[in-house]
């Protein structure tokens, strides 16, 4: 059975895209997987210190191009990406290699959980004078 992955584009492009699983758009999916990747590791390589910032950077902007790529925009369209909600694109291109290719698409939550950045975990403190021994 088909997989389709639906972009609603109205309020950018006046139209929707269903982005079917077709030899070509997973290739398209593959390779920017390849290149955000890539990317991610050249990052990680030429800087000594890594941020959180530097890896939203690195991954919104691969994802804005590919995802570009893989609606089949414009130069001039695929700049509108930029003004549109960065979820609602992030959410497509992650749900197309989800589909397409039962791949993750990096974000920086996934990061900050590898890193063991976030909430810190409570730890239960049992009250030492509630225990009674016999």
């Amino acid at each position: 059975m088909a997989k389709v992955v639906h972009f609603d584009g109205k309020q950018a492009f006046g139209k929707d895209f269903e982005i079917l699983d077709t030899y070509t758009n997973v290739q398209l999916v593959n390779a920017g997987l390849i290149r955000l990747f890539n990317k991610i590791n050249d990052y990680e390589a030429e800087n000594e210190s890594v941020t959180l910032m530097g890896y939203q950077d690195v991954i919104a902007s691969v994802v804005l191009e590919e995802t570009a790529k893989l609606l089949g925009l414009s130069k001039t369209d695929a700049n509108k990406l930029k003004d549109i909600s960065y979820s609602d694109v992030f959410n497509f291109y992650a749900e197309a290699a989800d589909k397409f290719l039962a791949m993750t698409v990096p974000s920086v939550d996934s990061i900050k959980d590898l890193m063991g950045i976030g909430e810190p975990e409570t730890v239960d403190q049992a009250d030492p004078k509630l225990e009674e021994t016999v």
